[in-house]
């Protein structure tokens, strides 16, 4: 049976990631040539480092060139080696060093061991995330955002007392971290009850905690991707932001009208879609939001999930908007938000005065180009690739091991 990976990366060209498949690409040469027989499971010491550093030459001459990129970006330039290598690459915050990463994460990966299964594009997910958690171990961090669904909690849950993933996240408040759950579900009600409800569990750990005063208010939540924002009260819980403190100046302009008609093209596409693809679902409309739910006990087949995102992305692209919009796939379901994670991360880099996008990280698991609500961030900030809140823990843990390093 083929597995969910290759199935979304393998064979949907618009759901590839062209930098991860190149590095791909380029670890298989080394791969082909060290791979050893079945027999040879238990390779030595020194095969094991051997191949290694195979992997490693790649890595190193990758380093460099993100670093050169990196630098000619800098100086107003805009073609490097690595853009011409991989024509979609935009902007890298930091360097990263993917060859501490790839050691690192050699006992999980066992890429030394590996005699039939090349580096896939996991493993290489892996080493870019690993190598981007390393750095900014190295040279501080000052926020970090989560997306919610499938990064700290499973799919349409909430964030329940027993999840692991909470201890993690006090312990990022406790290094006077700012931690955001960066959420495209969007609930506009000033008491932020329908929030609140659903990160019960995280909020109630909060309380209970040792944490100071001013560490539990470094937690904040902004619904909607960028569009409602609530802070953390040790007396209050979560108290409504008013969009006036921390909008930036741009997104106060937006015409209304220009909302509406964004809102009102993004309904009558999905509704062509619920009619055309035969899809038992209904259309929910809110405040800065339009999607379309399963009706109670469906599930949605992921070709018409793709199909209906993808058209409501390009019927919309085509009237040219002013305003920024997020049409996404939600696993289950379709939205289109008014607004992006790119601004959402920049509206709160404003807010607390962060420096520079290379002290703010965001972790996600839609990266993907097409249909995927994480990618805009990359624009504002350094990122971490999930695909699951197991793995959400793993690489929290791998950044609070190098601290202690």
């Amino acid at each position: 049976m083929a597995s969910r990976y290759r199935v979304e990366y393998a064979l949907k060209q618009h759901r590839k990631d062209d930098f991860i498949e190149w590095i791909k690409g380029l670890l298989s040469v080394p791969f082909v040539l060290q791979a050893g027989t079945p027999s040879q499971k238990l390779v030595t010491r020194e095969k094991e480092q051997e191949t290694l550093e195979r992997y490693a030459v790649i890595l190193r001459d990758v380093e460099k060139l993100i670093e050169a990129h990196i630098q000619i970006v800098s100086e107003g330039g805009s073609y490097s080696q690595l853009k011409m290598l991989v024509p979609s690459i935009t902007i890298f915050w930091t360097p990263l060093p993917l060859v501490k990463a790839m050691y690192a994460l050699e006992p999980k990966l066992c890429l030394a061991k590996r005699s039939f299964v090349a580096p896939s594009f996991n493993d290489v997910r892996a080493i870019l995330g690993g190598a981007q958690l390393n750095y900014l171990a190295d040279n501080g961090l000052d926020m970090v955002s989560f997306d919610g669904d499938v990064t700290l909690y499973e799919d349409g849950q909430p964030l329940l007392p027993d999840n692991p993933v909470i201890s993690r996240l006090i312990q990022l408040l406790s290094r006077g971290i700012y931690v955001i759950i960066l959420t495209a579900a969007g609930y506009p009600s000033r008491t932020g009850q329908e929030y609140t409800d659903r990160f019960s569990g995280l909020l109630q750990a909060i309380e209970d905690s040792d944490l100071k005063d001013g560490q539990k208010r470094k937690l904040h939540v902004l619904g909607g991707e960028s569009n409602y924002l609530f802070a953390y009260d040790p007396l209050h819980g979560l108290q409504w932001v008013d969009a006036d403190s921390w909008m930036l100046p741009v997104m106060k302009t937006w015409p209304h009208d220009e909302i509406l008609e964004i809102l009102d093209t993004a309904e009558e596409t999905l509704r062509s879609c619920i009619q055309g693809l035969n899809i038992d679902a209904k259309i929910v409309r809110k405040e800065r939001s339009v999607g379309f739910v399963p009706s109670l006990g469906q599930k949605l087949r992921r070709e018409q999930l793709e199909e209906a995102v993808l058209e409501t992305q390009a019927t919309l692209q085509i009237r040219n908007f002013s305003v920024p919009f997020t049409a996404f796939n939600g696993g289950n379901d379709i939205w289109c938000d008014i607004g992006d994670k790119k601004l959402g991360v920049l509206c709160l880099q404003h807010f607390f005065n962060i420096s520079h996008p290379s002290r703010c990280l965001h972790v996600g698991d839609q990266f993907l180009s097409a249909g995927n609500n994480d990618y805009k961030a990359r624009a504002a900030a350094t990122t971490v690739w999930v695909s699951s809140p197991h793995e959400t823990i793993e690489f929290l843990d791998y950044y609070f091991s190098f601290l202690k390093k």
